[in-house]
């Protein structure tokens, strides 16, 4: 554990270098699968999900040059906006989102804006998955997902989310949903342990397209 301690540490120290938060995670995978201790293991992939997490938000992080709240009203009125002072943090949500699997959501920080991707799963038995794919208009695409966090709900309904900045695979991904054929039934699947396969609805596809939208009307 003072090992994993001490590389958590350096991921903090190291947030602006990709080459070192990937050099942590092969260290710490090797720390994983050596290791018979279960708390050692959940704290290695913790690990490893922050290391991720930590590299990802470099690449969509972009200056602001246009504010939310000088946009056009109608346009801000398709998003949720709120401040948290504590953290000096903003989040941008697309309203009619907040119940999808798949959905994109904003931070803004020091006049800078993030874009993060949430992936989750309900169901009667835990996935563990670590990995999203998905089909769509005949072309795969995936991204890992290290340790989401897993919560158990009312009726004894597991879940799992994970929510992570987005990296090249996961933009991309994002970009191909928003342009996307109208009549396109996008599939994906939840991996793991066991997996899930679900379809991509309607109103899913429509809030990824605004939250980008969003995204380059701000940063463009």
């Amino acid at each position: 554990m003072q090992k994993l301690s001490s590389l958590i540490n350096k991921i903090k120290s190291n947030m602006d270098n990709p080459s070192t938060l990937d050099s942590i995670v092969v260290e710490t995978e090797k720390i994983y699968k050596k290791s018979n201790s279960l708390t050692v293991r959940n704290t290695s992939k913790q690990l490893i999900a922050l290391a991720v997490d930590s590299k990802n938000i470099r690449y969509t992080s972009k200056p602001i040059i246009v504010n939310f709240e000088s946009l056009d009203k109608d346009i801000q009125r398709k998003y949720s906006y709120k401040f948290d002072k504590f953290k000096d943090t903003g989040f941008i949500e697309v309203k009619r989102a907040s119940q999808n699997k798949i959905k994109g959501y904003l931070v803004i920080k020091e006049n800078k804006i993030m874009l993060r991707l949430v992936t989750s799963y309900s169901g009667n038995e835990w996935l563990f998955f670590d990995k999203a794919i998905f089909l769509i208009d005949g072309k795969n695409y995936q991204y890992d997902t290290p340790s989401p966090r897993r919560d158990i709900s009312s009726g004894a309904r597991v879940e799992e989310t994970s929510d992570l900045g987005v990296n090249e695979n996961m933009l991309t991904l994002m970009n191909a949903i928003a342009n996307s054929n109208s009549n396109s039934k996008i599939e994906y699947r939840l991996t793991g342990d066991k997996y899930s396969d679900a379809k991509l609805t309607e109103n899913e596809k429509e809030c990824i397209a605004l939250v980008l939208d969003l995204y380059n009307k701000m940063t463009n």
